[in-house]
């Protein structure tokens, strides 16, 4: 089975701000799939969520998962979206704004 983890994305964001996301995440090696959240699934309806899948055992290396934020903070910053923020599958969040490299990869550690 392969590793899952969500991206919350801000309010307001546009459809084809979500689509370009979508495609930068599917363009990574290690990213499996990507796609978005559908309210149905009994997450809180005002949030716009993305499910992003990876090769199994890749979310456990630091550096794979820097490489992931490194290229969302490029693409978030370049699209102008700010509030971001990724949610690990063991309930660790962490907002894209905020973190820099370094910080990523001590929670990604952490979290292991």
């Amino acid at each position: 089975m392969a590793d899952t983890f969500l991206i919350s994305l801000p309010e307001g964001i546009s459809e084809d701000d979500m689509r370009d996301i979508k495609n930068v995440l599917k363009g990574i090696d290690s990213v499996e799939d990507a796609g978005s959240v559908s309210s149905r699934t009994g997450i809180d309806p005002q949030s716009i969520m993305l499910w992003v899948q990876l090769a199994t055992g890749v979310l456990g290396v630091t550096s794979t998962g820097i490489v992931i934020a490194q290229k969302l903070k490029e693409l978030f910053r370049k699209k102008r979206v700010s509030g971001a923020r990724v949610k690990l599958p063991n309930g660790t969040e962490i907002s894209l704004d905020e973190s820099s490299a370094d910080e990523i990869a001590k929670i990604l550690e952490a979290a292991k």
